[in-house]
Order: C-alpha cells, then sequence, then structure tokens
C-alpha cells in the first residue's frame, strides 16, 4: 500500500509539475510554484502521525487530491499576481490587490469544499470519519499555502517569470478608463 502510495503521488505530482512548467513558462516557476503544493502534503501527513490516523485504502488518496487542489490555487494566485503587477504600481499593491479579490475567491471556493466534506463526521465509518477530516484541513491548508507561502517564495526569491513582465492592457471597458 505504502508503494502504491508513492507511485500515485510520483505520479500525480509529476503531471502538475509539467502542468505547471507550461503555465508558467519556466523551470524556475514550476518548482517554485510547487513548493506550497509539497508543503500541503508534509502538513497532511503530519497530521495523520499526530492524530494517529493510519495510511489505509480511505486516507491514502489525500495526498493525490492534495496535489490537484493545490495547483488549482497555486495557478490562480500567480496568474493574477503577474497581471496585477503589470496594472499596479507596485509589487505590495499588486498583492494587495489579488488578495482581495483572488484570494477571497480562493478562500470561500476552500472554506466550501472543506465544509462539504466536513459532512463526513456523521458518518459511522471510522475511515470516512478520517478522509472527511483531513481533505478538510489539507483545504485550509492548501489554500493559505497558496496566499501566504506563495506570495513569500516571489517576494522573497523575485523570479522573472513573476517580476520581469511589462504592463498588461487593461482587459475591460471600465479599466481603460
Amino acid at each position: 500500500m505504502v508503494d502504491n502510495q508513492k507511485t500515485s503521488m510520483a505520479i500525480a505530482y509529476g503531471l502538475v509539475f509539467i502542468l505547471l512548467l507550461i503555465v508558467m513558462r519556466n523551470a524556475v516557476g514550476g518548482l517554485l510554484s510547487s513548493i506550497p503544493i509539497l508543503l500541503t502534503i508534509l502538513i497532511n501527513f503530519a497530521i495523520m502521525a499526530l492524530w494517529g490516523i493510519p495510511l489505509d485504502f480511505v486516507t491514502m488518496m489525500i495526498a493525490s487530491l492534495v496535489i490537484g487542489i493545490g495547483v488549482d490555487y497555486t495557478i490562480h494566485f500567480t496568474e493574477s499576481f503577474r497581471r496585477e503587477l503589470g496594472r499596479s504600481e507596485s509589487p505590495v499593491a499588486a498583492l494587495e490587490r489579488v488578495l482581495a479579490t483572488t484570494g477571497r475567491a480562493v478562500i470561500v471556493n476552500a472554506a466550501s469544499v472543506a465544509a462539504g466534506f466536513l459532512v463526513l463526521l456523521a458518518c459511522q465509518v471510522i475511515p470516512l470519519r478520517q478522509f472527511g477530516v483531513l481533505v478538510a484541513v489539507t483545504m485550509a491548508a492548501s489554500s493559505l499555502a497558496a496566499l501566504v507561502i506563495l506570495p513569500a517564495i516571489y517576494f522573497t526569491f523575485r523570479p522573472k517569470f513573476i517580476f520581469s513582465r511589462g504592463p498588461q492592457p487593461p482587459t475591460s471597458k471600465k479599466e481603460k478608463k
């Protein structure tokens, strides 16, 4: 079972990394953007260890789910941040705007999906209860990693795939004024 877990995680991460390479158009971008995803996986396994939750047929799916969930938040944040950098007077102003718009959407999405999985707490089957809690916790960790860790990484390393883009044209009539 552990070998299957390693294999499925490796395949999922490999596919997501290829997707990030395509979206970011940069190997460094793919690597940096995957850090919050890897951190969320570590949090998942740390919580399982702390709470004594065994790796079984139900819980072994969570790491692969986390990879798929995390890439979504990473791409949304990164693309929004790149777009806002082209429109804003400073990187901090761009970040503030992204957190107020895309950040809010990411949090609402994570909270609603987590709440949906927390319904499994009412289930009599213990592995399903554990699955629901773990998915809810990893949704929170994944969204916060994308909105806190990712900007910290970008501001610390200032990668060219983020900070070398020129001003972006307005996308709506209202913005052209």
